[in-house]
C-alpha cells in the first residue's frame, strides 16, 4: 500500500509511505512490487525524479543485498512497463558505509560494467557518453543532498550512477559518512529549530483526548507536540518542537487552547466544590461493621452520594481494599471475599447526626421498632442493666424483647436541648457534685395502650399520676432501678400478663427534692431569676432513686 502526505518543509513535491511486507517467505518479491508500485504512481503524478532510503533493511529483516536487489529489479521492471517514461532518475540514500558496500556490491552485481576503468571503456561511446552523465549527474545529486542536509562540503557525500537496460531511467546511490552528516544536520536543526516546553502549570484534566487535540493543533503549524505525564516528584509538561517561526504560532494556539481549559476547570471546581460543601453538609454515609455503623470517609460519602443520585453503582478503594457500592440497594460488597455488608445513608443537614447503631428507615416513616438480636452488644448492655437494678428479683428470664425505638425528630430535638443543658448546667454540676451528669439512663414503666403516643410524640407531663399519683410533683416520673418501674402500678401488665418499660435518656440537669404541691421545679434564686428554675426533682438528693422530670 502507498500514501501520498504532504511533503511539509522539504524540499519535494510529494511524500510517498509505504506498507512494507515483513521479511517471509515471498518478502523479498513482495518489496519489489511495493517499490513497482511507488514509482507507478510517481510517474501518474508527473514526477521525473523519486528518492528513495535503503527500504525494508530496518525492523523489517532483509538483508542489505536484499533490499538492494528487490529495488533494483523494480527499477528495471518498472522501465519496461512504463509508457510515459516520466521517471527518469531514482536517488538512493544510504547513510552507512556497510550497507552502502552492500548497495554498490549487489548494482556491480546486477551491471558488471560498472566496474570496469572508463578507459577501457573509451572505444565504447554509449557507456563512454554514460559515464560521463553518471559524474556530472553525481557531482550535481552530491551538491544537492549537501544542502538538504545542511552539509558545509559535498565530501561527505558519494555517488555512484547506473543505467538500466535502454537507458530509460537512472539510478543513483548516493552514501555519505554518517558521523558528518549527522553533525552537519544537528547543527541545522540546533540553528533553525526551538524544543521548548510551555511555561507554565498545566490543567489538571489533561485526558488522552485533549492532548491528542492539541497536538492535532500543533500539527497543523508543523511542530511536534509531546507530553510528559507527572510523577511523585514531576510535573506534567508539554514541549513544542519544530522551526523557530512555526513553533511561535503553534504556541500561541496551544496557549490559547490551555487557557481555555484552565477556564473550564475552574468554572467546573466552583461546581464540584458547591455540590461537595453541600453534600458534607447534609449527608453522611454509614457501614455497618461488626461493631456497629462506621462513617466512610469524607470524600468517599461524596462519592456513594454522587452516585445515589445518579441511581448508579460504583467501586471504591479504602485502604488498599476494593467494594462495589450499591447506593440504592443499600449494601456493600467486597470485591475481594464478596462479603455483604448494610450501608446507610443519614440526612445532616440539621448538623445532628442519628445514633451509628440506628437502622436504615423506609423513606417518610416517623418511627421504627426495630427487635435487637440477643447475640448483638446493645442488646447485652440493656439486659445487664435490666438485671443489675433489678433488685434481685428481675433476671434475663423476665425480658420477652427489646426493641429500639427510632425517632429521628424526637432525637434531633433532644439533641439541641441537651447541648444547651450541658452548656448551661455541666459547671455547676461539676463544682456541686462531681457524681451527676445532666444526662442519667433511667427506666419508665407504663401500660401497652401509653406506647404508641410516647413513641411517636414522647413523654407527655399531661398524662401524669395516671397509675401512682404525684408524690414528688406534676410530671413525668423515671427511676434510677429496674425493679421499681417494673412495679405493676406503674408497667401496667395487658391481657397476656405481658409488662412494658422504657429504658431512657433523661435530661435532669440541676435538681432538688420534690413535693406533691410542685406544679414545676421552684426557681434556683428567685432572688435573681424566678424563671429559672431547677430541671427536675428527686426523692433523695443524697442518693436520688425516683426522678420526676418537669
Amino acid at each position: 500500500m502507498v500514501e501520498i502526505a504532504s511533503e511539509g518543509k522539504l524540499p519535494a513535491n510529494r511524500i510517498y509511505g509505504m506498507a512494507c511486507p515483513q521479511n517471509t517467505q515471498n518478502g523479498k518479491e513482495d518489496l519489489k512490487l511495493a517499490v513497482v508500485k511507488c514509482l507507478t504512481e510517481a510517474e501518474a503524478t508527473g514526477l521525473t525524479s523519486i528518492a528513495l532510503p535503503a527500504l525494508g533493511t530496518g525492523n523489517l529483516g532483509f538483508s542489505n543485498a536484499e533490499a538492494a536487489s528487490a529495488i533494483y529489479e523494480a527499477a528495471v521492471e518498472y522501465s519496461q512497463e512504463s509508457t510515459t517514461a516520466a521517471l527518469q532518475t531514482i536517488h538512493i540514500l544510504v547513510f552507512d558505509a556497510p550497507r552502502l558496500e552492500d548497495f554498490l556490491r549487489e548494482l556491480w552485481s546486477m551491471f558488471p560494467h560498472l566496474r570496469t576503468k572508463p578507459e577501457e571503456r573509451s572505444s565504447e561511446k554509449k557507456r563512454s557518453g554514460f559515464v560521463g552523465t553518471v559524474q556530472r549527474i553525481a557531482g550535481a545529486f552530491g551538491t544537492a543532498v549537501g544542502n538538504v542536509l545542511g552539509l558545509a562540503s559535498k565530501k561527505a557525500v558519494h555517488s555512484v550512477g547506473a543505467l538500466v537496460p535502454e537507458d530509460e531511467v537512472k539510478i543513483i546511490i548516493s552514501g555519505g559518512k554518517s558521523k558528518l552528516a549527522m553533525a552537519a544536520l544537528k547543527k541545522e536543526i540546533d540553528q533553525k529549530c526551538v524544543s521548548e516546553p510551555v511555561d507554565g502549570v498545566l490543567p489538571e484534566n489533561l485526558d488522552y483526548e485533549k492532548i491528542k487535540q492539541l497536538q492535532e493543533r500543533a500539527m497543523e503549524h508543523h511542530v511536534i507536540l509531546t507530553y510528559r505525564a507527572g510523577t511523585g516528584a514531576t510535573t506534567p509538561q508539554i514541549t513544542l518542537s519544530g522551526w523557530k517561526d512555526d513553533h511561535h504560532r503553534a504556541l500561541k494556539e496551544t496557549m490559547r487552547a490551555l487557557s481555555e481549559q484552565w477556564k473550564t476547570e475552574k468554572e467546573t471546581h466552583a461546581v464540584e466544590v458547591l455540590a461537595t460543601n453541600t453534600i458534607k453538609a447534609h449527608v453522611t454515609w454509614f457501614w455497618l461493621s461488626n461493631n456497629g455503623y462506621r462513617e466512610y470517609p469524607p470524600q468517599v460519602t461524596i462519592r456513594i452520594e454522587e452516585a445515589f443520585q445518579k441511581k448508579i453503582k460504583i467501586e471504591i478503594e479504602i485502604g488498599g481494599n476494593y467494594f462495589e457500592i450499591d447506593p440504592v440497594g443499600k449494601v456493600q460488597t467486597s470485591s475481594k471475599s464478596k462479603k455483604l455488608r448494610k450501608i446507610k445513608r443519614e440526612d445532616v443537614s440539621d448538623g445532628i447526626a442519628l445514633p451509628l447503631t440506628w437502622d436504615e428507615m423506609e423513606v417518610g416513616k416517623d418511627v421504627a421498632h426495630v427487635d435487637l438480636d440477643k447475640n448483638s452488644t446493645e442488646y447485652k448492655d440493656v439486659a445487664q442493666k435490666f438485671v443489675a437494678t433489678g433488685g434481685g428479683q428481675l433476671t434475663d428470664n423476665n425480658i420477652a424483647r427489646i426493641e429500639r425505638i427510632q425517632n429521628p425528630r424526637l432525637y434531633k430535638f433532644y439533641s439541641k436541648e441537651k447541648e444547651i443543658t450541658e452548656k448551661k448546667r455541666g459547671d455547676i454540676l461539676a463544682q456541686k457534685d462531681p457524681r451527676f451528669n445532666v444526662e442519667w439512663n433511667l427506666w419508665h414503666g407504663t401500660s401497652e395502650e401509653t406506647i404508641p403516643h410516647i413513641v411517636k410524640k414522647g413523654f407527655n407531663r399531661s398524662y401524669s399520676g395516671r397509675n401512682v399519683g404525684q408524690k414528688f410533683g406534676k410530671g413525668v416520673y423515671f427511676a434510677r432501678d429496674s425493679h421499681y418501674s417494673a412495679r405493676t402500678g406503674y408497667a401496667v401488665p395487658n391481657a397476656k400478663k405481658e409488662q412494658h418499660m422504657f429504658f431512657c435518656k433523661v435530661l435532669v440537669g440541676l435538681f432538688i427534692v420534690g413535693d406533691p404541691s410542685m406544679v414545676e421545679p421552684p426557681p434556683i434564686d428567685a432572688g435573681k431569676d424566678r424563671t429559672d428554675t431547677y430541671d427536675s426533682t428527686v426523692n433523695d438528693m443524697e442518693n436520688p432513686a425516683d426522678r420526676k422530670s418537669g
